[in-house]
């Protein structure tokens, strides 16, 4: 209750009247109100790191503030109770006029707001104040095609046509009804169809052909419904859903195309918004990453922060983008102060369970990019929340885990990358078969050709004993081909490549040569050799001579491989 009542109050301190302080909801200097403005502080610091373990440490120093006891005191519970009642009422008296919203946003709030009145007027008694009420809310909900409110408002004035035996006037209003709930029912479903493709494509990153037609056959049921409704929110949705047939299958060209074209119908029927626009600008956004044009996406960064409300959906969705956008430019230290500004926010992203864990894989990235001298952080303890445990990573992200074609590929190249990190070769050469397998199995399509040449890449480092002289000749036939290799449409896929994968290789590269500097020696035997059996060949590479026959023994061998590590000081 403390986590929602600090939102409750963060929201009634930045929307409230001039007028209309704490002293008009709470007695002056009461624990109410003390309560509150204790909770209204805590709201506006944005501390970087974790937020105070969820809202426990809250209570505990506001019960130790009021009561001077425990936050499990029954006076403590009674009055936080108290304080959330008051908390909603204060909701209803907002200053529309402050709102970050549209005409249609601060209209959805008035109407709202004036059909409680008419429904409080009705119950008391007085019907004459309710039905004048309802005339003029019912013109106002039309207008803005709020079909619920006016179905509402007509339920009220239709009542007192078939008090007063008006038989016309019932029937027209009754006409009037069923058309609203039957435009109502018709973006009900618009908005299914559109949300039911979200659902599935915003768990994988993976382009998905028969979804995309899904998409489309969605938006062609919605047009034949927009010509027989004139609704904003049907060719809301038909924007959308042709947005998603293109971002689906990675058609970035034709994103634009469908950006400019919603753009221009906005602006043109007067529905432009900040929502709108900031939706757009992220979309654009979104193409600018893959497109490589890094200087145009930071200015869609900075257009958007000016129409976003911070820690909400689309705030951390620009976030993403604009750290995923920083990393692909090489400007590592301005990636790590979007990686800052979004984890000081740790209580909100937590709402949002998959955006949190696209920021788990963000951090892994950018602290292998610390780590491996890439930037210097100053107070680099500070920047990530507790230290990063190599073997926790995969559990701590349960649904990415699952999503095998898609940000699953960045889990376990960061795993790797790690692995390697921490000099964990036994780990790393046990893995071998099984990267081997996801590659062929997870990564043939053509889609995903960047990121199974990249596979194959890290697998030239366990065939060749992690020698980076050997492993840099051999390497050059799966560099060139994945040069060119066009990341636009083919692989690029948001949150897969965190580093791209050039890059990413440069830093492989620079960990093997350290480990050549350390002096380290690896090879693989089996288990058998200490008694005297003879140990297994070193599997070669793939494609390489005798491969099926190395492949076989692999499968035969993975667990009965380990390797013998000694370090050689000059």
């Amino acid at each position: 209750m403390m986590q929602l009542l600090r939102d409750i109050a963060e929201v009634v301190t930045r929307y409230r009247r001039t007028d209309r302080g704490e002293d008009q909801f709470f007695a002056a200097g009461s624990k109410c109100a003390q309560l509150f403005r204790f909770a209204a502080a805590d709201a506006a610091e944005t501390q970087p790191g974790p937020a105070p373990d969820d809202a426990r440490e809250l209570d505990a120093r506001a019960a130790a503030l009021i009561y001077d006891d425990a936050p499990t005191a029954r006076p403590y519970i009674t009055l936080k109770s108290e304080v959330m009642r008051h908390a909603q009422r204060m909701l209803l008296f907002l200053d529309v006029r402050r709102f970050p919203l549209s005409d249609r946003g601060r209209a959805i709030y008035r109407c709202e707001r004036r059909r409680l009145v008419v429904n409080l007027l009705q119950r008391c008694g007085a019907h004459v104040a309710a039905e004048a009420l309802a005339a003029s809310l019912r013109r106002e909900a039309r207008k803005h095609e709020l079909w619920r409110i006016a179905v509402c408002a007509g339920n009220v004035l239709r009542r007192r046509a078939a008090l007063d035996g008006d038989e016309e006037r019932f029937e027209s209003l009754t006409r009037e009804i069923n058309s609203c709930l039957e435009v109502d029912g018709a973006e009900v479903e618009a908005r299914e169809m559109a949300e039911s493709i979200i659902v599935r494509f915003s768990r994988s990153a993976a382009p998905d052909f028969s979804l995309a037609r899904e998409a489309r056959e969605y938006r062609r049921r919605l047009e034949m419904q927009r010509r027989r409704h004139s609704s904003y929110t049907l060719r809301m949705y038909c924007h959308r859903l042709h947005l998603l047939e293109h971002e689906i299958v990675q058609d970035y060209a034709g994103v634009l195309r469908v950006c400019d074209e919603f753009d221009a119908w906005l602006a043109a029927g007067g529905h432009s918004s900040n929502a709108r626009r900031a939706e757009l600008h992220l979309t654009r956004l979104y193409c600018c990453l893959f497109l490589r044009k890094y200087e145009r996406g930071r200015r869609h960064v900075r257009e958007s922060l000016r129409e976003l409300t911070e820690g909400d959906y689309n705030w951390f969705a620009l976030l993403e983008l604009n750290f995923l956008l920083e990393m692909h430019a090489g400007e590592y230290r301005a990636a790590a102060e979007v990686y800052r500004c979004a984890t000081a926010r740790r209580r909100q992203l937590a709402a949002y369970p998959q955006r949190l864990e696209k920021w788990r894989i963000f951090e892994a990235y950018l602290r292998f990019a610390c780590e491996a001298g890439r930037i210097d952080i100053p107070e680099p303890e500070s920047l990530f929340a507790k230290k990063f445990n190599i073997y926790g990573f995969v559990n701590d992200l349960p649904v990415f885990s699952r999503d095998k074609r898609g940000y699953n590929v960045a889990i376990t190249i960061a795993h790797f990358l790690f692995l390697l990190r921490y000099r964990e070769f036994d780990a790393l050469l046990d893995r071998a078969a099984i990267l081997e397998t996801y590659n062929s199995t997870w990564l043939r399509q053509r889609s995903h050709a960047r990121s199974h040449c990249f596979v194959r890449l890290l697998l030239t480092v366990l065939y060749r004993n992690f020698d980076a002289a050997d492993i840099q000749r051999r390497a050059g036939k799966h560099l060139d081909r994945l040069a060119a290799i066009k990341p636009l449409y083919d692989g690029a896929i948001d949150g897969v490549e965190v580093i791209p994968y050039e890059h990413l290789w440069t830093l492989v590269m620079r960990e093997l040569q350290a480990i050549d500097r350390e002096g380290w020696f690896v090879r693989v035997h089996a288990r058998g050799e200490e008694s005297g059996t003879r140990a297994p060949e070193r599997p070669s590479e793939p494609g390489g001579p005798g491969s099926a026959d190395a492949s076989a023994a692999r499968s035969g061998q993975s667990a009965n491989c380990q390797t013998t590590l000694l370090q050689q000081r000059n």
